[in-house]
């Protein structure tokens, strides 16, 4: 037994060593995650910076009807002393709304309160309605100011208004409410649920040339029979090449998250409901130990399971081209439909755990969520296990046969 895992060790360093030396492995599994993710959190960077002047300078057109109402008036004189609105005036405001050439309509309902219509959802509507929030809001304080001095109490009492978060005491800190605490650590799940769905869907791009360098390109060499002469038992041999392609295919996969991670953290903390956020404590309560260590086990399950597909393609063809039209159809779906995952929806429909490979990463997800059932995680984990059962076989039958070691046809 001791002999065998040594056997299998030397073997998995020696095809390592190979898969390394290939330049479409070293470019795809190692010089693109170190590259491409600086140049996005670069850009991503740029591209914040630049929508958050955009929106300091973006004026918010606004029309209003019922001008004859003191409300209204009112309004419009207000508006008139603020830098972001641009009144628009026209018989017919509602028809400018509906073709987009002003953001907002102001007017006032049969109870004399304000009603304001927005524009359909889009960037410029989000920025025109937080801007009008926050006016609307201003009007509100500036109204119970001059209530509470009418009624000659006490100014200080306004204080409560322009609190600095970072002035209240641990205890009162501590009190917030569960919706508050909600809407960073949802907006932060849901960001990490993509990242894992697309870490997941970069295994299986980072297996492809592997397996190609590993079983297609030994075959196209005919270095396959001299491999096949080395100490060791043809199991040891298979083992070692899917070991080797899980390795590579894992450690990109890995790569690609944690700097997919660090670049969501980055641009999260430039964005305005998250800023002053301690990402380590809401890491802790999103990802426990425990959770971790599954998320981790399954996505070493999802790179196995990869890895014993793809080779069974791989070890099938008779040459590169062959081998690229194999392996067409399973990286269509080992790294498309764990995309999916990142979908709200996929997770109601249970047909979604019989989709093998795609339903490692939807289980991740769930885990992420604290949402996992027990019947469709043991279906994953059933389903996943007999494939890389029957990929191994197969590939080992492959390799084994006269017709692979008689090598490519003429």
């Amino acid at each position: 037994m001791i002999k065998r895992l040594n056997q299998l060790f030397a073997a998995t360093a020696k095809e390592l060593v190979v898969c390394y030396r290939d330049p479409d492995v070293f470019i795809y599994s190692v010089v693109l995650p170190a590259l491409i993710y600086p140049l996005l959190l670069f850009f991503g960077s740029e591209f914040l910076l630049w929508k958050s002047g955009a929106a300091a300078n973006f004026k918010v057109k606004v029309a209003m009807v019922q001008p004859e109402s003191k409300l209204v008036q009112e309004c419009r004189r207000r508006l008139k002393t603020e830098t972001f609105a641009l009144e628009v005036q026209d018989p017919d405001p509602m028809k400018l709304l509906q073709s987009g050439q002003v953001d907002a309509v102001i007017g006032s309902t049969a109870k004399d309160e304000l009603q304001v219509s927005l524009k359909g959802s889009s960037p410029s509507s989000d920025d025109a309605k937080q801007k009008l929030e926050d006016f609307f809001e201003k009007w509100q304080r500036e109204q119970l100011f001059q209530k509470l001095s009418e009624l000659q109490k006490d100014k200080k009492y306004l204080q409560v208004f322009s609190v600095d978060p970072k002035d209240i005491s641990p205890s009162i800190a501590s009190s917030k409410t569960s919706k508050e605490k909600g809407a960073p650590l949802g907006a932060i799940r849901m960001v990490l649920c993509t990242i894992l769905c697309l870490a997941c869907s970069s295994i299986a791009y980072g297996a492809m040339a592997p397996v190609v360098c590993l079983f297609t390109e030994e075959r196209e060499k005919s270095t396959l029979p001299t491999t096949l002469l080395l100490p060791a038992s043809r199991a040891v041999i298979v083992g070692a090449k899917l070991i080797a392609t899980t390795i590579v295919s894992l450690s990109s996969g890995l790569a690609n998250l944690i700097n997919l991670v660090l670049v969501g953290l980055v641009l999260l903390a430039q964005t305005k409901m998250l800023a002053g956020i301690d990402f380590f404590v809401v890491f802790s309560e999103t990802l426990p130990p425990f959770n971790s260590l599954v998320l981790l086990s399954l996505l070493i399950g999802l790179a196995v399971a990869v890895a014993s597909l793809f080779a069974t393609a791989a070890a099938s063809a008779r040459d590169y081209s062959q081998a690229y039209n194999l392996l067409t159809v399973p990286l269509l779906w080992a790294s498309i439909l764990p995309l999916l995952g990142a979908l709200p929806v996929v997770h109601h429909l249970d047909f979604a755990a019989w989709l093998p490979i795609a339903n490692l990463a939807y289980q991740m997800t769930d885990v992420l969520n604290r949402d996992v059932r027990t019947d469709l995680f043991v279906i994953a984990m059933i389903e996943n296990i007999a494939l890389i059962v029957f990929s191994i076989i197969a590939v080992k039958h492959i390799i084994s046969s006269e017709k692979i070691l008689s090598g490519p046809a003429s």
